[in-house]
């Protein structure tokens, strides 16, 4: 460009121009950050209002935790019973000394047709 060229815009007013710009730019930024930071703690707080909800509306009544803990107890106590059962049984059909099967045990007498 020729140095000599006649301008349109003086220099003050480009600098006045470029400053009025920036900040232009910077409070349109920090307005989309507190929009941003503020749609965040929204979500966020409705998120967790749910959740506490949630958990409150659904939690079981001292009476669902009593029957269910009967009902575990009463499982866990018919597994006990059936494994004492099942270990006398295996331990009558075995010899003391060796723990092998005596002649008794039916899968013995299908083996050998006895």
């Amino acid at each position: 460009m020729d140095a000599n060229a006649p301008r349109l815009i003086e220099n003050n007013f480009k600098h006045y121009l470029r400053g009025a710009l920036q900040a232009s730019h910077t409070t349109r930024i920090s307005f989309y950050y507190y929009v941003l930071n503020i749609s965040i703690f929204v979500i966020f707080s409705i998120g967790l209002g749910v959740t506490l909800y949630t958990c409150y509306h659904y939690k079981p009544s001292p009476e669902e935790k009593n029957n269910r803990r009967i009902r575990d107890e009463a499982a866990i106590l018919s597994k006990i019973r059936y494994y004492q059962v099942q270990s006398r049984t295996d331990a009558s059909q075995k010899t003391r000394i060796t723990d092998l099967p005596t002649g008794t045990a039916p899968e013995f007498r299908e083996m050998f047709d006895l």
